[in-house]
């Protein structure tokens, strides 16, 4: 990995479990179980459209992979499983940037 390249898992769920964090970021690190895995995933609780909305996000039941510059600006986004062809356009644009 590039060492200005930084990767974040970002889970967005809805204000309504926001009670329920402690029991589902236990569940999530039970699973994960992998510190530096667990130290990039930051759960956001709150309005699920307020994040997905600007980064135009519109199929919630996938993953979204996004590159952004250090400003934040979208560079590359995908949507969905992992493809041999978004590996390769997000390398192609990882090699521009």
């Amino acid at each position: 990995m590039e060492p200005a390249l930084r990767v974040f898992e970002v889970p967005v769920i809805g204000r309504l479990w926001a009670p329920m964090r402690r029991f589902i970021d236990g569940g999530m690190a039970a699973s994960i179980k992998v510190p530096r895995i667990l130290q990039r995933t930051l759960t956001v609780y709150g309005p699920v459209e307020a994040l997905t909305t600007p980064l135009g996000i519109a199929d919630r039941s996938t993953i979204t992979v996004l590159l952004l510059d250090a400003d934040g600006a979208v560079l590359w986004s995908c949507t969905g499983g992992h493809t041999e062809a978004s590996a390769a356009e997000l390398s192609a644009h990882l090699t521009l940037t």
